[in-house]
């Protein structure tokens, strides 16, 4: 799968992880987030909005329920290893 984090003097927007409290997705910018959950199949309330998650902030996906199976990550090292696209879901 190729990689859409670029540099900037490439001349392509830089990639971000984006979140709405309870989906995290890799994308440019907060409308491309929602680009990204239409394109999954996400009818998403008009009302929902994406925030930009810190580049530095340090972010644990758990693979199973019981956490026994989990990569931790700075934001930025997600969005350049897995590219545009679904990140993950938070587990209620």
């Amino acid at each position: 799968m190729p990689n859409d984090a670029t540099s900037p003097s490439m001349g392509a927007e830089m990639l971000h992880v984006w979140t709405d409290d309870e989906e995290w997705v890799v994308a440019r910018d907060a409308q491309d987030a929602r680009a990204v959950m239409a394109e999954i199949g996400c009818d998403l309330d008009p009302d929902i909005e994406f925030e930009l998650c810190p580049d530095d902030q340090v972010f644990t996906i758990y693979q199973d329920e019981q956490g026994s199976d989990a990569v931790t990550k700075t934001f930025a090292e997600w969005a350049a290893g897995n590219g545009r696209g679904y990140l993950c879901a938070s587990m209620h």
